[in-house]
């Protein structure tokens, strides 16, 4: 597992260092960092799959590729192969799609346009142009965007209760 969100417990509104060398605790809401990720990626665990919550609702994306790139690319995420029956919040074929990003945070902004997406959404993650897929966001936040978001399972403005990244051998 490389991320979990389930109850708030953990502030994710961090910076870089903080995303690059990982927080939280295993036994609650953690973010394993994205060095240890990248280790990860290249030790041949390249199936990522993402498991969300709201309430009793719950579905899950599955890429049978994924990679994300070292420091020097800022971790940029690259996937494809989607299955599941959450929608693909990620390498969809929209501007706001995750897909080919780098990866932002509130003090190192490398999203695709102008504006501070990570500030702006209250969250580091992979942005383009905004985001359909948001899972460092602010727990139970309901603003449009700034929560724990996947938006083909549950849209912008509801904040999901559970989410879960996890990587296994391709």
């Amino acid at each position: 597992m490389i991320q979990r969100r389930m109850d708030g417990s953990v502030n994710f509104y961090r910076g870089w260092n903080e995303y690059k060398n990982g927080f939280g605790s295993i036994e609650s809401e953690f973010w394993i960092g994205l060095e240890n990720i990248h280790r990860l990626v290249q030790n041949g665990y390249t199936i990522l799959r993402v498991e969300l919550e709201e309430g009793t609702d719950s579905a899950f994306a599955e890429y049978s590729s994924f990679y994300i790139a070292g420091e020097a690319d800022k971790y940029r995420i690259h996937v494809s192969g989607y299955s599941g029956t959450a929608g693909d919040g990620i390498s969809c074929a929209y501007v706001y799609c995750n897909n080919n990003a780098q990866f932002s945070t509130y003090d190192n902004d490398n999203d695709a346009v102008s504006t501070n997406e990570a500030s702006r959404w209250r969250g580091a993650w992979w942005y383009n142009d905004g985001h359909m897929s948001h899972l460092n966001g602010e727990y139970g936040n309901i603003n449009h965007g700034q929560g724990v978001n996947w938006y083909f399972f549950k849209g912008w403005a509801i904040s999901l209760s559970g989410a879960r990244m996890m990587l296994r051998l391709g």
